[in-house]
């Protein structure tokens, strides 16, 4: 059983019986290993307090400036960056709150990784001259302890998406209390089995 569709259709009886079952608790998490086989790519998500380097991390993989830095907040958004044979320059696009998608120039991207909230998520495709292999894709995310509130609530949000995590801390305070508690609150949001 080597078929996306193959697959697809157990996780879709999966779901189903689950509802029938009375197991909401088994809903979400079969519907994000349906994402996953449909997604057909591995993330590494970068996460962090604000300002510890997530997105000049980014950068300096991807070898292109293709994230904004900033000592202020400046990732308000989630932003997959992956490579795509085949292009000779980047693409940006973003998927709508109504779930559309939208190609965009690189000034309305820079824009919108700020945090404009009218998108769910914003995509950079390169070209395929990174180091990053094939189906790999390394995501961006807000900063907890943010100043702005949205900030974290996006990325705890999206933190169960992750096939693994890279916890970035601040390099001039180490391995604080509130890294912990951060850390505490992601493995909930996760389940245990991603950090282990």
């Amino acid at each position: 059983m080597n078929n996306i569709n193959e697959l697809e259709t157990v996780f879709v009886a999966l779901q189903g019986l689950a509802g029938k079952l009375g197991r909401e608790d088994m809903v979400i998490p079969i519907q994000r290993l349906r994402e996953k086989n449909l997604r057909r790519e591995w993330q590494l998500v970068v996460i962090g307090e604000t300002s510890t380097g997530k997105s000049c991390l980014i950068n300096s993989l991807v070898d292109e400036n293709i994230l904004p830095e900033q000592s202020a907040p400046t990732t308000g958004q989630i932003v997959v960056v992956h490579t795509q044979s085949g292009q000779d320059k980047p693409v940006y696009s973003g998927v709508s709150l109504a779930g559309s998608k939208a190609d965009l120039s690189r000034s309305e991207f820079e824009k919108a990784t700020s945090g404009d909230h009218s998108w769910i998520s914003l995509r950079a495709e390169l070209p395929q001259r990174t180091i990053l292999p094939r189906g790999v894709v390394v995501v961006d995310t807000p900063g907890f302890n943010s100043c702005v509130e949205k900030h974290s609530e996006v990325l705890l949000e999206y933190l169960p998406q992750a096939d693994a995590v890279l916890f970035m801390t601040n390099h001039r305070r180490g391995f604080t209390e509130q890294d912990v508690a951060f850390l505490d609150l992601a493995i909930k949001n996760i389940g245990k089995q991603n950090l282990d």
